[in-house]
């Protein structure tokens, strides 16, 4: 991995801008976008996870989306080797590599390596797979509440692959996957980023996140048709995408337009809030506030 290159990291709550953002700035610089957006990774729900559009795409290279079939399971370890892999490449052809999303694990595990973790265990994992068909996602992350309130309150319910690893690691050592976190990690990367965060007034990005949800609601349901259609089951990463659990509770009548509706806005509204802590939290990173009307010329200009 080449050391002497920056890597341009961006990064901000969901509906913030970032994928406008980033485009913008490649265009203007040659570079070239890495996502790291746990959703945008999976085919089939490009309109619930808001993934660049095909003429998007077309206007600058785009690496690890629309990858992945909607029941792959795929953790940070993963995305840290194939984002490594893809970075890598972009500097060997001496262009300008640009980080962008919003799932704040994915890039800790890209820049800051991952914490050593006990191996999988496969029979303990279809056993808490078999739970979560039993009981449900909601069930689990109570369950994972009562072992470790502290990931709990990182993990929302809807990440079932993620709420499985930390029960696993818990009943494999009896100890807490935030403990494991504290520890020394293992350096898996040595390049050198320069983080840029957007940054919004609560009241106008809760307007952003409403017009979005309002918008998106029936390409969510539309897409979640597709999915169940084909099999895909309710415990599959995709349907852990914001939107698309309740679109399926929907479809099945066990809910109605306005709580669908209510449903998706709210979790939309409650996964940026959690994003924003998580990288509140990370001094590198330089804020940019950011106001209606939204541009993202403007928004290059301050980075610069």
């Amino acid at each position: 991995m080449n050391s002497n290159h920056n890597v341009v990291v961006i990064v901000g709550p969901t509906a913030s801008g970032k994928s406008a953002v980033a485009l913008e700035l490649a265009k203007k610089t040659g570079g070239e976008i890495v996502n790291a957006d746990s959703r945008q990774i999976y085919k089939h729900i490009a309109f619930g996870t808001s993934k660049p559009t095909p003429e998007e795409m077309a206007s600058a290279p785009h690496h690890l989306y629309d990858f992945l079939e909607p029941n792959v399971p795929y953790s940070a370890g993963d995305y840290a080797r194939d984002a490594g892999a893809a970075i890598s490449g972009i500097l060997e052809r001496r262009r300008t590599p640009i980080v962008v999303g919003g799932t704040g694990l994915y890039i800790q595990s890209l820049f800051d390596g991952l914490a050593v973790l006990p191996k999988r265990d496969e029979s303990l994992r279809l056993l808490l797979q078999s739970l979560l068909k039993e009981k449900g996602a909601l069930a689990l992350h109570e369950e994972l509440k009562k072992v470790d309130p502290v990931s709990a309150e990182k993990i929302p319910y809807q990440n079932s692959q993620r709420t499985l690893r930390a029960l696993e690691v818990y009943r494999l050592t009896g100890k807490p996957i935030s403990e494991f976190h504290k520890n020394p990690r293992q350096t898996v990367s040595s390049f050198h980023p320069v983080y840029f965060g957007l940054l919004w007034a609560k009241s106008d990005l809760q307007d952003r996140i409403r017009e979005r949800t309002r918008h998106l609601l029936p390409l969510i349901l539309s897409e979640s048709e597709w999915l169940l259609r084909h099999g895909v089951d309710l415990t599959a990463p995709a349907f852990q995408s914001l939107g698309y659990r309740s679109a399926a509770q929907r479809i099945q009548g066990k809910i109605s337009p306005d709580e669908y509706s209510l449903a998706v806005y709210r979790d939309t509204v409650l996964y940026a809030k959690r994003q924003m802590t998580w990288f509140k939290r990370d001094p590198r990173i330089r804020w940019i506030a950011v106001e209606p009307p939204f541009r993202p010329e403007r928004i290059l200009e301050k980075m610069v």
